[in-house]
């Protein structure tokens, strides 16, 4: 959550374009899938919505777009494209902002009981890995396309 409050511009509306996707459907009975769901007392969207709400009450959490998929061995996907499919974006767009990965890290390290040092280490690496990796990707398309 303090990804989205950090790096998600807008109004109190932003939790409204978050998707919770649970990811092992495959190794939970129904009744687990049905309480991942639950926007009821004791269901995890309702705790995470009540968490969101708690970091500040400005932006409160309003997560309501839920998917349970199987990701191994089978690949069930249907409810999470269901779930885009039927999915609106806000008129003016989702506005994102770079997150600075040493606020970010002092925001969570107690949580995650890790040194903010290395969060923020962390991040920076992975962002040059993808932003190498996006580079490189768009170099072999212009390439293969022959344009400038």
């Amino acid at each position: 959550s303090t990804m989205i409050q950090m790096g998600t511009l807008g109004g109190p509306s932003k939790w409204d374009n978050v998707f919770l996707v649970g990811t092992q459907k495959d190794r939970c009975p129904d009744s687990e899938v049905e309480t991942f769901k639950n926007a009821g007392p004791g269901g995890t969207l309702h705790a995470l919505n009540m968490a969101i709400t708690s970091v500040d009450p400005n932006q409160p959490g309003n997560v309501t777009k839920v998917a349970c998929v199987s990701v191994l061995p089978s690949k069930d996907l249907d409810e999470l494209h269901d779930l885009v499919r039927g999915a609106a974006l806000p008129e003016d767009g989702i506005k994102h902002t770079r997150v600075d990965p040493v606020l970010f890290g002092k925001a969570v390290c107690k949580r995650l009981n890790v040194q903010p040092e290395t969060i923020t280490q962390t991040i920076i690496k992975t962002r040059s890995f993808w932003e190498q990796l996006w580079l490189d990707v768009r170099d072999t398309v212009r390439d293969s396309l022959h344009l400038p």
